[in-house]
């Protein structure tokens, strides 16, 4: 199910954006979807040729999504662009410092850019997540995205902003589950 995504303030931009996550024959799939008369005002650059991991994705456009084990505050981030780099990050709690998970060597990441519409969908194997993340079924989800403009202006989106400011690593904004 799509659920739409807010700015944490109202920047000017005239935007729809909507994102999902869905588990389909073992793989996680998340789509996000961004629209509207402003679309052409974002920095969405083209994919790269050898895309891969990068740290500091989260500096320019860049789509996350952060899945919280139900039973801690473990939890996982993953940054995707649309020049298809990105990376994983564990936590094991909210005060760790950023460290790459390695269980996933690739991320499947694909787009679609138009003059109305621009889509992004990436995915992996729910087998390269820990096998407790996973174990009674369901999952708290985060779907956030970094948005630039061409002016270089930052806007923060989520389902749900809890903070007074942006903090996409608040828990309590992890309302999407699978």
């Amino acid at each position: 199910m799509w659920s739409e995504l807010v700015p944490f303030s109202k920047q000017g931009l005239n935007l729809e954006f909507k994102s999902k996550a869905l588990v389909e024959t073992g793989v996680l799939k998340i789509a996000y979807e961004l629209s509207g008369e402003d679309l052409s005002k974002i920095l969405l650059p083209s994919p790269l040729i050898n895309p891969g991991r990068v740290i500091g994705l989260w500096e320019s456009t860049c789509f996350e999504m952060f899945i919280k084990n139900s039973n801690s505050d473990e939890y996982l981030e993953f940054n995707v662009t649309s020049e298809y780099t990105w990376n994983v990050f564990h936590f094991p709690n909210k005060k760790a410092r950023l460290k790459e998970y390695l269980e996933i060597a690739n991320l499947g990441v694909s787009a679609v850019n138009s003059k109305d519409k621009f889509c992004l969908t990436c995915w992996f194997s729910v087998d390269k997540l820990p096998s407790y993340f996973w174990s009674d079924g369901k999952m708290n989800i985060g779907l956030t995205a970094v948005i630039e403009t061409k002016e270089n202006e930052l806007s923060y989106w989520a389902i749900k902003h809890a903070d007074d400011k942006p903090n996409f690593h608040q828990h309590d904004t992890f309302i999407y589950e699978l």
